[in-house]
Formats: C-alpha cells, sequence, structure tokens
C-alpha cells in the first residue's frame, strides 16, 4: 500500500511536492522515524534501544535499505522481551 492509496488526491500532490526537496523529505522522514519509536516504546524517557531503533529507521527511510528496518525491529523485540521479563 502506497500514500497515494491512502491519502486524497490534493494531501498527495502536496506531500509529493514536497518529497522532492531533501530537506522537506528528510524532515518528514525524522517526523516519521520519531512517530514509530514513540509507539513503539511508548515512553518519553531517552533509551540506548529506542535511540538505536530511531537511527536504523532514519537510515532505512533515507538509504531505502530494508536491512535497517529488519534490525531496527530486531532491536525492539529484544528490548520487548526484556521488559516483559521485570
Amino acid at each position: 500500500m502506497s500514500a497515494l492509496d491512502v491519502l486524497p488526491p490534493k494531501e498527495w500532490a502536496f506531500l509529493n511536492d514536497l518529497m522532492r526537496s531533501d530537506s522537506h523529505r528528510r524532515m518528514f522522514h525524522i517526523g516519521a522515524a520519531v512517530t514509530k519509536v514513540a509507539a513503539m516504546f511508548g515512553t518519553q524517557n531517552q533509551c540506548t534501544d529506542a535511540m538505536a531503533v530511531f537511527v536504523l529507521l532514519l537510515e532505512g527511510m533515507e538509504s531505502k535499505d530494508t536491512e535497517c528496518e529488519a534490525r531496527a525491529m530486531s532491536i525492539y523485540s529484544e528490548w520487548n522481551s526484556r521488559r516483559g521479563l521485570h
């Protein structure tokens, strides 16, 4: 599923126009990564695992390397497992 499938045409045109700019695309990627990590970890406290996941997600979006997201999800799974033990 792409953004085109979810967004109304007017919003898709706006987003598509912004994505042509390197700085706007990077800001969008940072926002997406921060939102995803905050939802995953559910914490306002900065922890090493959350920071690592954020960096990997951002790198994956920037480089389009799917291995980065896989590594990020692995870190998250380990963190979530440790959290359940305590």
